[in-house]
């Protein structure tokens, strides 16, 4: 009974001691030993606002407030490493997971990636560190012309440190995509449910499904199915970056209501009916961000049960030379063109 009493009271100041320990570690004094190492590393600034061992739930190393580049490119609020602990005594260091909590990435940081990525491909040695997994909570892109929402990624790495699969998911859940694997492919399945489009025109999304196809510098959309006011928008096309960044793909469109996503675009316009229609798309560009403004695009379009406000189109025709028509509406039963788009015109 004795030795029961006794385990109890030893078992809370061991745990004690294990909670207390790591701040009695004077690990700040190492700050700035790392916050060098990884400058030279990155090849860019890095502030660290401090380094913390933790024993409980299991030994790790706390790393937070990090800011990369001279203009806060890359920040994250707190990393914890999670070493196996075995391996701590071999050549080949194990890291059994990395936690990143809130990273804030700006478009900047990918100079800052890219740079990166060279040098590692110059590498040949083999690396003497290992992670399995790689868990980030609360992640959130700044971009120009985007509203990007926070996301969540948690990736399953190979023993030479590339990925194996990955899960990236909305904190609202309303967005899902997952990468698997296949030989020297990589597959990516996209979906989507009651999400507002980031970029453009911010159209709702009432069900997105894609199937996609990542080889190389290719990726192959061979599926991209879209729901989106009562009508379905579908299309398959291939991105490639090999040199230049390219995109050629078909588009077919089948009874969308075009009030809202017209009124969206302009206030001047109304136009109301169901569009249908199918067509080809192609851009060519230096920079992705570019890929838009190069587009190049015919589209067939049909509108059927609809009413054109602002105009009336057959007041119009028999006042020719005049400025009668110019108000009112025309209602119509089919209407039917073709839209020709190269760059912004």
């Amino acid at each position: 009974m004795q030795k029961y009493r006794r385990a109890l009271i030893t078992i809370p100041i061991i745990l004690i001691v294990l909670v207390v320990l790591p701040f009695l570690i004077p690990m700040n004094a190492y700050v700035s030993q790392a916050e060098q190492a990884a400058s030279g590393a990155l090849g860019v600034p890095v502030k660290i606002g401090g380094l913390r061992v933790a024993l409980l739930p299991t030994p790790r190393l706390n790393v937070s407030d990090v800011v990369v580049g001279s203009n806060e490119d890359f920040t994250v609020e707190d990393v914890a490493v999670v070493p196996a602990i075995f391996s701590m005594f071999s050549e080949v260091k194990t890291i059994s997971s990395l936690k990143v909590k809130r990273p804030v990435i700006k478009q900047s940081a990918l100079e800052i990636v890219s740079a990166l990525g060279k040098a590692d491909a110059a590498k040949s040695e083999p690396t003497s560190v290992t992670i399995r997994e790689i868990s980030i909570s609360k992640a959130q892109l700044i971009w120009p012309d985007m509203a990007l929402p926070e996301f969540n990624v948690d990736v399953v790495m190979t023993a030479d440190n590339k990925p194996e699969s990955a899960q990236i998911a909305t904190t609202d859940g309303k967005v899902k995509i997952d990468l698997v694997p296949e030989d020297d492919r990589q597959r990516i399945t996209i979906s989507a449910r009651n999400w507002t489009l980031p970029v453009g025109v911010p159209l709702l999304i009432d069900r997105l499904d894609s199937e996609m196809m990542l080889v190389d510098k290719r990726l192959d959309i061979q599926r991209l199915d879209i729901e989106l006011y009562e009508g379905k928008v579908s299309t398959g096309a291939v991105l490639n970056w090999q040199k230049n960044w390219s995109l050629e793909g078909k588009l077919n469109v089948s009874g969308v209501q075009v009030a809202k996503p017209v009124s969206m675009v302009s206030q001047s316009t109304q136009l109301s009916g169901k569009l249908s229609g199918d067509g080809s798309y192609k851009a060519s560009a230096k920079e992705p961000a570019k890929l838009m403004e190069q587009l190049q695009a015919n589209f067939r379009f049909k509108v059927l049960d609809g009413v054109l406000d602002g105009v009336d189109l057959a007041k119009a025709a028999t006042l020719l030379g005049t400025k009668g028509g110019m108000d009112g509406q025309t209602r119509f039963d089919t209407l039917t063109g073709m839209l020709n788009v190269a760059g912004k015109q």
